[in-house]
């Protein structure tokens, strides 16, 4: 099993391809949901994580790289999570949470939320 980290300190370049996937895909998911309200939010990732496990280097991998991309992409390593960012990223938490996507993707988005201390405000 192959993780995010471990293709990063083995500088494997595919990494970087894959995150510009879930990037884009992420943008289309807020432009359709900009409001981000989150039953609509939670039926979008339960209909895209086979997408990004398609696109972004097969199933685990593709959860990890949905879930983090999902929350990660409101933090700054000089910011943090400013007010909007914040509330943007525990709304995204929450749709994972609601949604049906895998046990194994909302084990996931437990453990990023965690990392970036987001209910520890």
């Amino acid at each position: 099993m192959v993780s995010v980290s471990e293709l990063l300190i083995n500088g494997d370049e595919r990494i970087m391809h894959y995150c510009r996937n879930a990037k884009e895909k992420w943008s289309v998911i807020i432009e359709k949901n900009p409001d981000f309200d989150l039953d609509n939010l939670a039926e979008e990732l339960s209909l895209s994580q086979l997408w990004f496990e398609k696109n972004c280097g097969g199933q685990k991998l593709g959860q990890e790289i949905m879930v983090t991309v999902g929350i990660g992409q409101f933090y700054s390593s000089k910011a943090g999570f400013d007010s909007d960012n914040l509330k943007n990223a525990q709304a995204i938490h929450e749709a994972f949470k609601r949604s049906n996507c895998s046990a194994e993707v909302k084990v996931e988005t437990d453990k990023i939320a965690e990392d970036y201390h987001l209910y520890e405000r």
